[in-house]
């Protein structure tokens, strides 16, 4: 294409409207929306982590803040991974109405979770984080992981007139930091924290492929056999070049210098 920089996204595309999938049951339908709006969200949020790291600057602060900005992320990640698995438990555990067929296609996804992700030993950490510190916010926690906060910590703030590039490190030396503290990590070893994280985002990993595989399993049993003569045919899509960014240099920005006033 000619003028202005384009980059061409090669995509397989199923064509398919709502009303095409009239003959597909009420409950088939329900739990495909479910796991195509899980999916498609946990893929958003999987390359915005990919995005969020920074390299190192002179000043600490500003890398403890790009810290938390990665961080938070990793966490938001976790908890979407977790919310999913939860739906697939309601409804094999029977606290979801559904017909037979739907509940034997969760009893698969979540055996599936069971042997992959559950029996991995990083499974306990992702399940604390979640619970503790990214899916509430807990003073009880709190409490418990200030036992774990080494003296060194951070606990500046650091006020901006902009207010969303205002940072706080203190909440996250001790509701993160303090927690990875306390699966194990040093207080005193930053390098051991870095492992645990390092353990988090792989787990991820394979909990976003769990995803994408209930996904696919769920279309497959529930929905394509009520979908003859339907097939995927190749695509493809002229977009500005500035909507696609290689992970190896493209960042999110860290603060932002538009001023919104004192809401942002």
């Amino acid at each position: 294409m000619s003028g202005e920089n384009y980059s061409a996204l090669h995509f397989k595309e199923l064509p398919l409207n709502v009303g095409e999938l009239s003959h597909v049951s009420r409950d088939s339908l329900a739990l495909f929306a479910v796991s195509s709006f899980a999916v498609t969200e946990l893929n958003v949020i999987a390359r915005m982590v990919l995005s969020t790291s920074q390299t190192s600057e002179k000043d600490e602060p500003i890398n403890v803040a790009a810290f938390i900005q990665q961080s938070c992320i990793l966490r938001i990640w976790t908890l979407k991974l977790f919310e999913f698995h939860e739906c697939i438990k309601k409804l094999v555990n029977g606290k979801d109405s559904a017909e037979s067929e739907v509940r034997r296609v969760a009893e698969y996804c979540l055996r599936k979770f069971k042997e992959e992700l559950q029996l991995d030993e990083s499974y306990s950490l992702a399940r604390d984080v979640r619970n503790e510190a990214a899916g509430h916010y807990s003073f009880g926690a709190a409490k418990k992981n200030l036992d774990h906060v080494k003296n060194e910590g951070v606990a500046s703030m650091f006020v901006h007139k902009q207010a969303g590039n205002s940072f706080y490190p203190f909440g996250e030396e001790v509701m993160f930091a303090g927690r990875l503290n306390r699966h194990g990590a040093s207080p005193s070893n930053a390098a051991s924290r870095d492992k645990l994280i390092d353990e988090l985002f792989s787990w991820n990993l394979k909990a976003n492929s769990w995803v994408r595989n209930s996904h696919l399993h769920v279309f497959s049993k529930l929905v394509a056999p009520e979908l003859p003569g339907k097939f995927l045919k190749k695509c493809v899509f002229w977009v500005t070049s500035e909507k696609v960014g290689d992970v190896s240099d493209f960042r999110v920005p860290l603060f932002v210098c538009r001023d919104f006033g004192e809401e942002l």
